[in-house]
Formats: C-alpha cells, structure tokens, sequence
C-alpha cells in the first residue's frame, strides 16, 4: 500500500498510483500517461506490456473478464477496472 493510501486511510488506491503503476509495468515515466491514454499513444504498450499490465491487475485482485479485454487498451478501462473490484476511492 502506498503512502497516499496510508494517508487517506481507506487502504484504496488513487487515480494517480493507478497510473504510475501502469507506468512502471510498462516502464515509461508517469509524466507521459494520464487518464485519456490510450495503448496506441504509448510504443511499450505491446502485447508484452498488457501482459505487465495484467500482472500488476493480479497483484492488486483486480479481474479483467475475457470479454472485458478492451479495457485493457486505455487507462480509463484500466481503472474503470480498479473501481469495479473496489480496489479505487
């Protein structure tokens, strides 16, 4: 848990340490993501990087349903994710 998360006191997750979670599976500074980022924005965004994307979704107990892998193509899906399990303030 970080330390926002620490801080607010709820144990959930923000928004932004969603993204820099994502910026750290796909190892790209967090400076060059933002909610409306798309996987065609970011070249590391491969297919290796959904399946960094799906560990850090596994880490954390957040299911992506097979139908559901669209939202694995843009930050907003990913943490519409976060916010479905209950995992996001």
């Amino acid at each position: 848990m970080s330390l926002e998360s620490e801080k607010s006191g709820t144990g959930k997750m923000t928004e932004n340490e969603v993204i820099e979670m994502i910026s750290e599976a796909l190892a790209v500074p967090s400076s060059a993501i933002h909610i409306d980022t798309i996987s065609e924005d970011i070249p590391e965004w491969s297919s290796i990087g959904i399946l960094s994307i799906l560990s850090v979704l596994d880490d954390h107990g957040v299911s992506c349903e097979i139908g559901n892998t669209g939202a694995l193509q843009s930050i907003k899906g990913i943490v519409d994710l976060f916010r479905a399990s209950g995992k996001l303030e």
